[in-house]
């Protein structure tokens, strides 16, 4: 809504109002929504709206300093507001993010070379916990702790759905894991049939000799 009320401003007098008192400047101006206010605009955690022009990633600079209050430049937790630069904090954020995906995809593929000394009922579930984990927590790092709840539904649904595969990956790991141990410990039919044997020859009587 402050953006509207900018470019409202703008298109009335012909230019963006300056940064100090800038909200004063369009409540003067009558932009309906800065009618009843007595301050300038503040985000969710009550800090006012950071605003600066010329901006250095667009026309102006629209943006809340996020949860800490400190003005980080639009970097770190701060948040964009403005349209016409909206999502430029990502661009911090996101490497890190890509990174662990791009590392969780390369563990997985090499995580099949395993298969040169396991069997595949291992290693695919194996494989496949490593990429999960990689889109849980690559995901997590692009999560963005702004106001812009919307931008992040994307990444929760992909977490969501990367804990689920992998909650199932595990069981089936978990199971095959004790069927290749109860399958060790439990006696063949032939050892157990050679054992019933000795067991009668060695019951019978032996001849008493004389």
């Amino acid at each position: 809504m402050v953006t509207y009320a900018i470019e409202i401003y703008r298109d009335e007098k012909g230019k963006y109002p300056d940064p100090e008192g800038y909200w004063l400047q369009l409540k003067n101006a009558g932009v309906t929504y800065l009618r009843q206010t007595n301050g300038p605009p503040v985000d969710q955690w009550g800090h006012p709206l950071a605003y600066r022009h010329p901006g250095k990633r667009g026309d102006f600079d629209l943006y809340s300093v996020g949860p800490d209050g400190i003005d980080h430049d639009g970097g770190l937790d701060d948040v964009s507001l403005a349209d016409v630069n909206d999502g430029f904090h990502w661009k911090a954020t996101w490497p890190a993010g890509r990174f662990v995906l791009r590392l969780g995809v390369g563990l997985a593929i090499g995580a099949c070379l395993l298969a040169l000394i396991w069997p595949w009922r291992f290693v695919v579930p194996v494989a496949g916990m490593i990429l999960c984990a990689g889109t849980m927590v690559g995901c997590r790092l692009l999560m963005h702790p702004g106001v812009v709840s919307s931008r992040n539904q994307p990444l929760q649904l992909y977490i969501f759905f990367a804990a689920l595969v992998f909650g199932v990956l595990l069981c089936g790991l978990a199971v095959c894991i004790w069927k290749r141990h109860f399958s060790k410990n439990r006696p063949s039919p032939l050892g157990a049939a050679s054992q019933s044997g000795d067991l009668r020859v060695s019951d019978r009587k032996m001849p008493i000799s004389s």
